[in-house]
């Protein structure tokens, strides 16, 4: 039983290591085309996203928002997607912790103690899914309110 289990954890590693590559694969971007403003790396969005002008370059900073961006929207601008990236992690560590609540059910046999630490860890996993889910609309509106 002990090879069996081996077995399952390599394999599993092996998918795991298999889907990562898979979603970190580099994206090949045309050139000529416009500028890549939402551009993101794993799902991230970068940090200037709502900062680029027409000609692919970061919007100058001015006292009057005619010919650029006032200091303050450029600043909130930068904080409210850095924000936004950190969300989008506590996201996708709150899945593996739905994955992790999942397995431990799975290996309980039955254990009531164990069935209630998996179960505790899928409820708290899944109010945090939607917290960092909701955390991420409510930031990526006021970015886009700020960068209109």
């Amino acid at each position: 039983m002990k090879i069996l289990n081996k077995i399952l954890i390599i394999g599993m590693i092996l998918v795991g290591f298999s889907s990562f590559l898979v979603i970190s694969s580099p994206i090949i971007v045309n050139a000529a085309g416009s500028c890549e403003q939402d551009a993101t790396f794993l799902g991230i969005p970068t940090w200037y996203r709502g900062l680029i002008d027409s000609d692919c370059e970061i919007k100058k900073i001015s006292e009057k928002d005619t010919d650029g961006i006032s200091l303050s929207t450029f600043i909130w601008t930068i904080v409210l997607n850095l924000a936004d990236g950190l969300f989008r992690i506590a996201g996708v560590i709150a899945t593996g912790f739905i994955v992790w609540a999942g397995f431990q059910y799975m290996i309980s046999q039955g254990n009531s103690s164990k069935v209630a630490a998996s179960k505790t860890t899928l409820v708290n996993a899944i109010i945090g899914l939607v917290i960092a889910s909701l955390s991420v609309a409510l930031t990526n509106f006021v970015v886009n309110l700020i960068a209109s």
